[in-house]
């Protein structure tokens, strides 16, 4: 996954230098949306627990992985290549949580009280997208970006106190990287001109700072369905 992620990343770029100089249409969007998704595959460096000695990367399961999300607001610039191919590149906000819910760690040792994580930020999309001609005043597009999330968590200390545990605590950082194929269309023409709906399927790999019992940091991924309307000023 890092490795395709990275050839992508360098294919953006190769494309982006392109655009620069061949581009010849430009323009703005702004948007605000939501979205949903899960939390999944979280593991790290562990201490020993029930049925599962040794101090290795031990990986939890959250009995509720879903992972909600607060509106967000999305500034864009998109630039003609050639023909119907765009290069887009956004700059996002992010915040989103979990519920409290409890976990469940390899081995079966499980962790009754897992309090909410708050994770905010700043989410950074480039990549192509190609919009189809038609004789309708609506103009569909596909997509794909590479995508980078950089932003904190709070709720990270780590206490046998289980009132204590995962309650407040430092910050910790939170970097992600990753794809998104989106799908949408936006108005052309005539009344509402540019207004549009975007929906973009957000899959990251995110390398985090210490949280709770992972005491050299976490790993996880994040799956995330965003819905958007947006508006382009061309």
């Amino acid at each position: 996954m890092k490795s395709f992620g990275l050839l992508f990343s360098f294919l953006i770029l190769s494309i982006y230098s392109k655009a620069i100089f061949a581009g010849e249409k430009n323009e703005f969007v702004i948007g605000i949306g939501g979205m949903n998704g899960i939390i999944k595959n979280v593991r790290g460096l562990h201490h020993p627990v029930t049925s599962n000695p040794g101090i290795n990367e031990k990986t939890i399961t959250l009995s509720n992985d879903k992972f909600y999300s607060k509106p967000h607001l999305e500034l864009g610039y998109n630039r003609q290549i050639i023909g119907g191919l765009y290069l887009n590149s956004s700059l996002s906000t992010f915040s989103g949580y979990t519920d409290h819910t409890s976990g469940r760690f390899e081995g079966g040792f499980e962790v009754a009280n897992f309090p909410r994580i708050n994770i905010w930020g700043n989410l950074l999309e480039i990549g192509p997208n190609y919009r189809f001609n038609n004789n309708s005043s609506f103009t569909p597009f596909i997509g794909i970006n590479t995508s980078y999330l950089f932003g904190a968590q709070d709720n990270t200390r780590f206490s046998l106190n289980p009132q204590e545990y995962g309650v407040g605590g430092e910050h910790t950082h939170v970097k992600c990287f990753g794809f998104s194929p989106e799908i949408g269309f936006f108005k052309n023409s005539g009344f509402l001109k540019g207004l549009g709906l975007k929906i973009d399927s957000i899959n990251l790999n995110c390398s985090n700072g210490n949280m709770r019992s992972f005491f050299n940091g976490y790993d996880g991924e994040f799956s995330q369905l965003r819905y958007q309307i947006d508006f382009r000023i061309f």
